[in-house]
């Protein structure tokens, strides 16, 4: 991952997460979990995206971080905003961390039936998620893009094996973020920088 990108980040206050925290250590996200991963997907993670897994990985910000958001449409389930808040990154649970909480995997197997297929789960926005496309997916230009998924708008009845929703159903509650990794992690700004008034 570009330095650049790295000392945006932590520009903004990314933190390590758990016993890490204490040594100021960041901990990346395991080899195995990433092999895991990109044997379920069949795709390779995203580079950009990748070299911040193997760098950073789990962590969260001090602050409120926000990220635009391209797709406009979100206004209809917003209250008009066009943002969405940066709250942790996914990634390998640390040592003393219980219930999977902050696990790339873990969330992958809790949520991968709930979401577009060949989109991750990567980071977290309260009850909502952040995801990278992992392959081209449904639109055929999805890989490496960034997406807000809404839980509240969430596909009814994603595990019912009887009656599964339709393939395109599982885009209705799903927000085009950036373009990129890159484009993301440039686009976040903290709470004080640009209060996030509804466009």
């Amino acid at each position: 991952m570009c330095n650049d990108l790295i000392e945006r980040l932590l520009s903004l206050d990314l933190l390590p997460i758990g016993p890490p925290a204490a040594t100021g250590m960041f901990q990346p996200v395991k080899s195995d979990a990433i092999e895991y991963l990109e044997t379920k997907y069949a795709a390779k993670l995203p580079d950009d995206y990748a070299q911040f897994a193997v760098e950073i990985g789990v962590s969260m910000f001090r602050s409120f971080v926000y990220a635009s958001v391209l797709d406009k449409s979100i206004h209809e389930i917003s209250g008009g905003r066009s943002w969405v808040q940066a709250e942790l990154f996914l990634g390998s649970s640390p040592e003393g961390v219980e219930n999977g909480s902050y696990d790339i995997v873990t969330t992958y197997e809790n949520y991968g039936y709930r979401v577009p297929p060949g989109m991750l789960p990567f980071a977290e926005s309260g009850n909502d998620l952040i995801l990278i496309g992992m392959t081209q997916g449904l639109s055929g230009n999805e890989r490496g893009r960034i997406y807000f998924w809404d839980s509240v708008e969430e596909v009814p009845d994603a595990d019912d094996e009887d009656d599964p929703p339709q393939f395109e159903d599982y885009y209705d509650n799903v927000y085009l973020v950036a373009n990129s990794f890159r484009e993301f992690v440039e686009s976040l700004k903290c709470f004080g920088e640009k209060y996030p008034d509804p466009d």
